[in-house]
């Protein structure tokens, strides 16, 4: 039963303990159910982070922005474990989130109750648990996001100049994960610029204090700048990484406007809060008209917002792609949302019965509703490369002998990286075509003539050959007369006698296969 009262702080602390329980226990149940990946950029940034533990560099341009791949490296270099280490960094952080959402809502409304109810809603939210399940930057950015809301809210409550200096610092972070942050930084600096400026007229602080601001103003955009700068040095447009995204998506996914895509996808992955949020966030300003940090939260929660939807302009996008896109905009809205559960609940006058279990009963209405929506997330067929490099790596650990033998593969459009992942590998994969964006037009080599597949079959001393197109199939049969020795997830292996990996009197030019990821 939720408690009302205030004086039952430690029991709301146990209840947060629970919830973060009950949602790891839920996050297990939810890999049994199948899940494996909400997209494909999952595996991507997983091997490029890879690549990146394997020969650390300094990453300064390019369209994904570089800290969550120094995250997942940096993690690699001590655990070479392409697929959990990325899922358990992720957990984790969904973990702390789910605390961040608890203090925050506590130090903007002052009840353990209320912070209690937004970080269970948070904790049930559908995307909440895809992404905390994935290798993917949106939960690391959320955690950084909650944790500035909290020190910043801190700041307006004492004025504390370590707090607003550790809200700048959490934002800069932020900045290097996903360009949201951005948006974030853009309200919180003009809020902070705005402030000085403000006060200063009216004598309120000294020129000491406005430097302090304008600092800690300044503090978010210090990475943003550099990545600007570094992206005009390399490609002569500071914005190259906006149009490579736009040119990619009108490619992919079309022209055309579609704002109501967003509503659809609000609705699908929390109605409750969709409807209540505006209605939350009015009643907020309404009830605490003179709270700063209620005012600086209610702007948060609604301008960057705005600032995406103008940003990106309707355009069709993977409902996949909706779903991590949004998520950071709606779980801002949570506090709100408990905020006015919280208020209906408690305005009811119920002879007898304590307000917290009506409030107990709400929650539990919507926690079916989410659940129910959360495994129910539809298959990504990306993900059925992970069984094939996971065959992959049994086989090699079956047989010593072929561990470090490259394996020939087909390469199914993003399915290849799953394959690296599940394999375990990222250098001795190599694919019948080099990678290509945004189309696979390459010819594959197994369709090319005879002497050049034998040429590349010797050349590198494969163990397997992995294909699952029919005419690749038959290709590999006819060319170099091998049986299938097995299959998984529809992909058929080869397995490449000795006799056939001599590289007597083959040329080292003799054949080019893709061994290099995309970047």
């Amino acid at each position: 039963m939720m408690h009302s009262q205030e004086n039952s702080g430690g029991h709301l602390y146990v209840g947060i303990v629970l919830v973060i329980l009950s949602k790891l226990i839920l996050q297990i149940l939810f890999y049994y159910s199948g899940f494996e990946a909400l997209t494909a950029d999952e595996f991507s940034r997983t091997a490029l982070a890879a690549s990146w533990a394997q020969h650390p560099t300094g990453r300064w341009s390019g369209v994904w922005l570089p800290f969550h791949i120094y995250l997942l490296g940096i993690a690699l270099r001590f655990w070479w474990d392409l697929l959990w280490v990325p899922r358990i960094i992720t957990l984790i952080l969904g973990s702390i989130s789910i605390i961040l959402m608890y203090q925050f809502a506590k130090e903007l409304f002052g009840k353990a109750s209320i912070a209690l109810v937004g970080a269970i809603l948070l904790a049930l939210n559908p995307v909440h648990f895809w992404l905390s399940g994935t290798a993917l930057a949106e939960i690391p950015q959320v955690t950084l996001i909650l944790a500035a809301m909290l020190t910043f809210v801190r700041y307006l409550k004492a004025e504390n100049k370590r707090y607003v200096y550790a809200s700048a610092a959490l934002l800069a972070v932020a900045t290097g994960f996903r360009y949201e942050s951005w948006m974030i930084s853009i309200v919180f600096s003009l809020i902070l610029a705005g402030k000085a400026i403000f006060q200063f007229r009216n004598g309120k602080i000294d020129l000491r204090e406005v430097i302090v601001l304008l600092i800690a103003a300044g503090i978010p955009w210090i990475f943003p700048m550099i990545w600007i700068v570094g992206n005009y040095h390399k490609t002569g447009n500071p914005l190259y990484f906006l149009t490579l995204v736009k040119s990619y998506n009108l490619t992919w996914y079309g022209e055309g406007t579609s704002y109501g895509n967003y509503i659809k996808t609000l609705l699908k992955l929390d109605p409750f809060a969709t409807i209540g949020a505006l209605v939350g966030l009015a009643i907020c300003l309404r009830r605490l008209p003179r709270s700063g940090p209620v005012r600086w939260y209610t702007c948060i929660a609604l301008v960057p917002f705005l600032g995406f939807i103008y940003l990106q302009g309707g355009q069709p996008d993977t409902e996949a792609n909706l779903d991590r896109y949004l998520a950071l905009f709606l779980f801002l809205t949570y506090p709100a949302v408990a905020y006015l559960l919280w208020g209906l609940v408690t305005s009811l006058k119920m002879p007898g019965v304590a307000p917290g279990w009506p409030l107990t009963l709400v929650l539990g209405v919507i926690s079916v509703w989410q659940l129910h929506t959360a495994f129910r997330l539809p298959h990504n067929t990306d993900a059925d490369g992970l069984q094939v490099g996971q065959r992959i790596q049994d086989l090699r650990r079956e047989d010593p002998n072929v561990a470090q033998q490259p394996v020939l593969l087909e390469r199914i459009y993003w399915q290849f990286l799953a394959i690296n992942i599940g394999t375990n590998d990222v250098s001795t994969l190599l694919y019948d075509r080099p990678q290509e964006l945004p189309a696979p037009t390459a010819k594959s080599v197994f369709l090319a003539d005879k002497h050049p597949l034998v040429d590349c079959v010797s050349q590198y001393h494969f163990s397997f050959i992995v294909v699952k197109s029919p005419d690749l199939r038959q290709a590999v049969e006819d060319k170099l007369g091998l049986a299938p020795v097995g299959e998984t997830a529809g992909y058929t292996f080869y397995k490449v006698p000795a006799r056939q990996t001599n590289m007597d009197g083959i040329p080292p030019e003799a054949c080019h296969l893709n061994i290099t990821l995309a970047q």
